[in-house]
């Protein structure tokens, strides 16, 4: 490709561009070398330090080819302008062919442009083709799969990567597709014959080990510089926050809680990042494009740009950002289904602007189709500092949407993730609602046994906390079990479920239609302690302790069997 576009029905400028480890440098000169025949007066080659956009870094590039031409560094002009001049003049004529790599700006390419036909520029830069307004582009993306997997059987040999199918597909999937960092996972293998595909991509699981085994020099070179030293700082922070999402692919809208700008700002600092190479355009849709960072530039940026901030500045970004969720799925919840069984957590809500709500939840079934894995990941997000409630209340927030949705299986499962993460927080509220989440979906599916066990288990902690409401709505649920249950029971039954003698067990039992008794805080111990709320183990003991040598109901015993409770 790179080399037809030396040929002489072409411009006099060719620029190759593409990402960090798109493997620019290797086709330019693969290209020059190819067509080294057709220049007669030589080649030159120079290198812009860094990459950096300022005429100050362009200027040792036209004193790098000067020099080779011939000029003393001594004698050269000490201005851009009347170097880049110099550096014309000496070329004109010539039948040269001139690579210089890692341009940033289009201005610079017209600088060194040969004047006069019979010369020739190759430029490798990361400025996007669309961006040019000289010579010809020709962009390298990542490889496809069968083109990566094509490159690993030609350096590792097609044995060894057809007896590990998965894990070949896994490896060029930890490297992006990217012919550098697949190239230096190969020498790492060749290096260690003993080593199968399964153990490096085991390797690359953790993310540290994933830069040291998979960056290299040459690219860890060219990630820092173009994440630390050719960003402006506003997007720079912006790649460093984006990088600790736990979501392959996000909206345009994130920028405005991540950086708390306005719409327009936000999106013009993303763009940079889009223009830098560092985040791709990945899909456009009924609600605006989608974007993605490579799991290279995410890990180094998180351990480069995000890890470095302070822990309170990024714990504030990701409360907005998490506000701003709860904020759409509140909006979407009362635009679209009214009211719905389950309250709103109290976590502070971050509103975006309207227009861009407007524009997204015009259909509840495309947007959630479209978020799902973003709000599902949200809920396992493992960077959550200082905001774990948040987590909770996104999952009440997604259970609405279910309820309403009748996508019961993701209302299940993010409920039961974020119930164990705040019971691993010590979080008891948390961990009530949540139960009373999942006692919902239990009526819902008609396992009333299950529904009345959790409701009874989250009621006595929404009395030891003082939650009112939530209290409330557990003793309504519960009452409509009791209604339900009454409705359906033979008169013999329903004789029991009144308090009278159950035979099967020989005495009087607890009514299960009447609210358990809520087991009160302690205030004070013999010693004068306050004691910590109960966790809800400690609660489930309780209650068997209350029951007496009597035999447990049934619900308490499936309750106390489900692994999710324990």
């Amino acid at each position: 490709m790179a080399r037809r576009a030396l040929g002489p029905a072409f411009a006099r400028t060719t620029v190759i561009t593409g990402r960090a480890g798109a493997g620019k440098s290797a086709r330019a000169l693969e290209a020059v070398h190819a067509v080294a025949d057709a220049y007669p007066d030589g080649q030159l080659h120079a290198e812009a330090a860094g990459g950096v956009g300022c005429d100050e870094a362009l200027l040792d590039v036209p004193a790098q080819l000067l020099t080779e031409l011939g000029h003393p560094a001594t004698s050269l002009p000490q201005d851009l302008s009347p170097r880049a001049a110099l550096y014309r003049d000496t070329i004109a004529g010539r039948r040269l062919v001139v690579l210089v790599e890692n341009l940033a700006r289009a201005d610079h390419i017209r600088l060194l442009a040969p004047g006069a036909p019979g010369g020739r520029l190759v430029v490798t830069s990361r400025i996007r083709p669309d961006a040019l307004d000289c010579g010809t582009g020709f962009e390298l993306g990542p490889f496809r799969l069968g083109e990566a997997l094509q490159l690993l059987e030609s350096t590792l040999g097609r044995e060894r990567v057809t007896s590990e199918p998965s894990e070949a597909i896994g490896l060029v999937e930890f490297c992006g597709g990217l012919p550098l960092a697949l190239n230096v996972a190969a020498a790492r293998l060749n290096a260690w014959p003993h080593w199968r595909l399964t153990d490096l991509v085991a390797r690359l699981r953790d993310e540290q080990r994933r830069l040291d085994s998979l960056a290299g020099q040459e690219l860890a070179a060219s990630l820092h510089q173009s994440m630390c030293e050719q960003l402006p700082p506003l997007a720079r922070l912006l790649l460093g926050r984006l990088a600790l999402l736990a979501t392959d692919e996000f909206a345009a809208w994130v920028a405005e809680p991540l950086l708390d700008l306005d719409t327009g700002s936000a999106v013009d600092v993303l763009e940079t990042l889009v223009e830098a190479r560092l985040v791709d355009v990945v899909s456009r849709d009924g609600n605006g494009a989608r974007y993605r960072i490579g799991p290279l530039t995410r890990s180094y940026a998180r351990h480069a740009i995000a890890l470095a901030e302070s822990t309170s500045e990024r714990s504030a970004a990701q409360a907005r950002l998490l506000g701003a969720w709860l904020h759409l799925a509140d909006t979407l919840c009362r635009r679209h289904f009214g009211d719905t069984s389950l309250p709103c957590g109290p976590a502070p809500r971050w509103a975006l602007s309207a227009p861009v709500v407007d524009a997204m939840l015009t259909d509840p079934h495309d947007w959630y189709e479209g978020e799902r894995t973003n709000l599902l990941n949200m809920i396992e997000q493992p960077y959550l500092v200082g905001n774990a409630a948040y987590r909770w209340n996104l999952a009440l927030g997604i259970a609405a949407i279910c309820e309403a949705l009748g996508r019961h299986t993701d209302w299940h499962e993010s409920s039961t993730y974020a119930m164990g993460a705040a019971r691993q927080d010590q979080d008891r509220l948390g961990e009530a609602t949540l139960l009373y989440s999942l006692a919902l979906l239990d009526m819902r599916a008609g396992r009333t046994d299950n529904a009345r066990g959790r409701l009874g288990l989250a009621h006595a902690v929404f009395e030891m906390l003082g939650e009112t409401q939530w209290s409330r709505l557990a003793e309504e649920r519960l009452a409509e079990l009791g209604q339900a249950r009454r409705a359906q029971a033979p008169p013999a039954e329903e004789a029991t479920a009144r308090g009278r003698v159950d035979p099967a067990v020989g005495q009087s039992t607890v009514p299960a239609t009447r609210i358990p008794r809520p087991m009160r805080i302690v205030r004070g111990t013999a010693d004068g302690a306050r004691r910590r709320p109960a966790s809800l183990a400690e609660l489930k003991s309780a209650k068997r302790a209350r029951v007496g040598a009597a035999a447990p109901p049934r619900w308490l015993a499936e309750l106390s069997a489900s692994q999710d409770l324990d």
